[in-house]
């Protein structure tokens, strides 16, 4: 894949950051601490619902403390990481290139479930059936992590990748990366697509806005259905 082969990006400057090449590399060190740290307690929690309602509701603001330490460090501000005002234009050039991504993860999907292999929905739902409120999946999976991965894998680490490496390889880098930390091999790819989705995104508006809402729309879309089933057609998954 060349950039040649891909929309024009937009004429808008890269803005300057406060932060290094260098910076990028340790932010994300810090961050997949944290991002460790917070598996393997979720392993050693007491199986009660408030518990582990509870950390849904915290694990992804803790895994931003140490990119917003690291900005606060480097006095960088949230218009730094990409929380500027978007362009419509760009959210609904997003959403045209969504088809294509949302058709290359229904084959995927397919694949996988051919080959015996569960895919994340079947996670999710498994997740949702534990919980006596499962509707704070909603919150925490159309909400918290449509913010936080963008603001952590867009704003800070793509962007930062970016200055010296030029978006298309930050992007190819940062999806991977994106990819690797959802920890599911069958929704690898099109967490990859997605990731590069918004990266092409945020590099058209330098702005975090259009992916957040994109975002934000395939995983309310994805997890209302998902919690219809559980609810009415358990046996359906």
């Amino acid at each position: 894949m060349t950039e040649s082969a891909l929309p024009k990006s937009s004429s808008l400057e890269t803005p300057p950051l406060p932060w290094t090449f260098l910076d990028t590399w340790i932010g994300l060190g810090l961050f997949l601490l944290v991002y460790i740290g917070t598996g393997v307690l979720v392993l050693h929690l007491p199986e009660e619902d408030w518990i582990l309602t509870t950390y849904l509701l915290v694990y992804q603001p803790l895994q931003f403390l140490p990119i917003l330490a690291y900005m606060l460090y480097r006095r960088a501000s949230l218009a730094d990481l990409g929380f500027r005002r978007g362009q419509p234009n760009v959210l609904a050039l997003g959403c045209g290139l969504f088809v294509v991504v949302y058709g290359v993860s229904m084959v995927n999907n397919l694949a996988w479930a051919l080959l015996g292999v569960d895919v994340q929905a079947q996670d999710f739902a498994s997740l949702m059936s534990s919980l006596d409120q499962p509707a704070i999946l909603l919150v925490t999976g159309s909400l918290f992590a449509p913010l936080f991965e963008e603001a952590i894998i867009r704003g800070y680490l793509f962007a930062g990748l970016r200055q010296k490496w030029g978006w298309l390889t930050a992007a190819l880098v940062s999806s991977a990366i994106f990819g690797v930390i959802h920890l599911s091999i069958s929704a690898f790819i099109p967490t990859f697509l997605m990731g590069f989705l918004f990266c092409y995104l945020y590099h058209r508006s330098n702005s975090l806005w259009p992916g957040i809402i994109l975002h934000t729309l395939v995983n309310s879309f994805s997890l209302c259905t998902l919690l219809a089933v559980v609810k009415y057609v358990p046996n359906l998954l």
